[in-house]
């Protein structure tokens, strides 16, 4: 017979309404010529008859793999067949279908295996409960994937038929005892899963003491978010507050830390605060150099939210000041600073000598509220920090040094202490320099005065040559005094040339006063008819 007339043969008896055709292609499913192999499953696969589905399944280890695949995309029309398979007496045929099944994701199967896992003394109970995890895991991957493919049933509609096959049997948890069952919930379930909180807040329930372990040991990725997702529900069991204290691997801690370094809602915080301690904190220096800076920086925030005794607080930002990265080591400081006595300003110390310029300078800002010997002369002598971040640290707590308190007790104070204080001014207050020359440009005579005063005590006469250059010209004769004589301290030509005009000002204190600085700045070339006391 020609290859079209096998063809034709099959064609025919993939469509023929008569039962005897179904024996025929099942025979022909054994014959030893691959072309009538493949003829025959495709052509049985067409069908409808769930005994020809079963044989195509039972020879389905034994198909090669394009034959496998050609199963594979008609996987819709052999659910009854699978079903059959897992109902099977035969062990092997039981076994079979537990592997197809989990090889063709058949969701709507899990009903049949849970069935499986909960009857009394079946074979496959163990490996049927593998596969309903296995299942579960593939489901939940599929609900991760961005574009997931459109399924009828929808995905969600069949994780509700999952979860509602799978809680029959954790209510039956010590019928069968398969942790499998447990896990698989878990990895589908949200943390808000009303079972899951029943089961936790019960310690009587037969699944109570399983589902506690794996919460708190499970290596399962989808373990630790459902876990750290408990402590965001506004009611939490008090288990889940132990557990997350027991728990210490890698992967919670990094979950855990997110949850911490993030904005949290007072309830969360409310069930972080009875958290007394974690059982990682003791291997922190093995665990720090595993974790990120927004991670470590987290770290800061345990002692303040969570309520671990101050004696860990202590050994956890010690051991950040010491190995974590200078943002960490940064935010530990921050974190120290409510943390007063010895041991704490031992740590202080430690800071204030960090390598990093940015944590000292966090540490300096705590400086004058320690109360420690010796601060003020430390915060004056870091205004000449080469670090900017460390004279911009002793700016801010120098606060008393300020422009503008210094001006409204100028006028109180003698010299000597104007010229001290004002130096210090000048370090601390960076805007001390701009409110000089808003003071220069008052519509006040008296401000014009003291801002000419300021500005020599300050020693900021250079910074603010321009506006002594147009005071020389202040209508007030008194203005343009004091104003060439701080120019006096000027070692530029516009500001000689401003003196040398005050030469013809009409007043003649201004002319005197010109004359007596320009006989002192330039003896040899000031006119005898110029020279101090010619001019009556």
């Amino acid at each position: 017979m020609s290859a079209t007339g096998v063809e034709l043969t099959f064609q025919v008896l993939a469509k023929t309404s008569n039962p005897a055709a179904v024996p025929s292609l099942i025979s022909a499913l054994d014959s030893p010529h691959p072309q009538i192999r493949d003829f025959a499953v495709r052509s049985l696969l067409r069908r409808k008859e769930i005994e020809g589905h079963r044989a195509v399944l039972n020879r389905f280890n034994q198909l090669p793999p394009e034959l496998q695949r050609v199963v594979w995309e008609h996987r819709v029309r052999l659910g009854g067949a699978i079903r059959e398979l897992l109902r099977s007496g035969d062990p092997q045929e039981a076994l079979l279908g537990i592997q197809i099944a989990v090889s063709f994701r058949e969701y709507e199967l899990v009903p049949v295996l849970t069935h499986m896992v909960l009857a009394p003394n079946r074979f496959p109970a163990k490996l049927a409960a593998g596969a309903i995890l296995e299942l579960a895991q593939a489901l939940r991957e599929e609900r991760s994937e961005s574009s997931p493919k459109p399924r009828v049933p929808p995905l969600e509609a069949i994780q509700r038929q999952f979860l509602h096959a799978l809680g029959r049997a954790v209510e039956r948890f010590s019928s069968h005892q398969c942790p499998e069952i447990l896990l698989a919930y878990v990895v589908l379930a949200e943390p808000g899963d009303p079972l899951i909180a029943r089961v936790l807040e019960n310690p009587s329930h037969p699944a109570h003491r399983r589902l506690c372990e794996i919460l708190q040991k499970a290596a399962h990725p989808n373990v630790v978010p459902l876990l750290v997702g408990l402590l965001q529900q506004h009611i939490v069991p008090p288990v889940v507050v132990r557990i997350v204290a027991r728990r210490s691997d890698l992967h919670f801690i990094k979950a855990f830390l997110s949850l911490i370094g993030g904005e949290l809602p007072l309830h969360t915080q409310r069930h972080l605060s009875q958290l007394r301690t974690f059982s990682w904190l003791e291997q922190l220096p093995t665990v720090l150099p595993q974790l990120s800076v927004s991670e470590q920086i987290a770290l800061t925030r345990l002692g303040q939210i969570c309520g671990l005794r101050t004696s860990e607080t202590l050994e956890l930002l010690k051991c950040l000041l010491k190995w974590g990265e200078p943002a960490a080591r940064k935010a530990a400081v921050l974190a120290l600073e409510p943390i007063t006595g010895p041991q704490g300003n031992h740590l202080f110390c430690q800071a204030l000598n960090d390598p990093d310029p940015q944590v000292q300078a966090q540490a300096v800002r705590q400086l004058r509220k320690r109360g420690m010997l010796g601060a003020l002369p430390k915060l004056i002598e870091l205004l000449d920090s080469s670090e900017l971040a460390l004279r911009q640290a002793a700016q801010e707590s120098l606060e008393e040094f300020r422009f503008d308190r210094f001006a409204a007790a100028f006028d109180l104070l003698e010299d000597d202490v104007r010229h001290t204080i004002g130096k210090l001014v000048r370090k601390a207050d960076p805007q001390a320099c701009d409110r000089l020359r808003e003071e220069m440009q008052s519509p006040s005579r008296v401000r014009r005065l003291r801002a000419i005063a300021l500005a020599e005590a300050m020693e900021l006469v250079t910074e603010r040559e321009p506006e002594l250059i147009q005071l020389a010209d202040d209508p007030d004769h008194m203005v343009r005094t004091a104003a060439i004589k701080a120019l006096a301290r000027c070692r530029s030509e516009s500001a000689r040339q401003a003196i040398r005009r005050a030469l013809t000002d009409r007043a003649i204190a201004v002319q005197q006063t010109a004359q007596a600085i320009l006989a002192e700045l330039e003896p040899g070339n000031l006119p005898e008819s110029l020279l101090p006391g010619a001019i009556s």
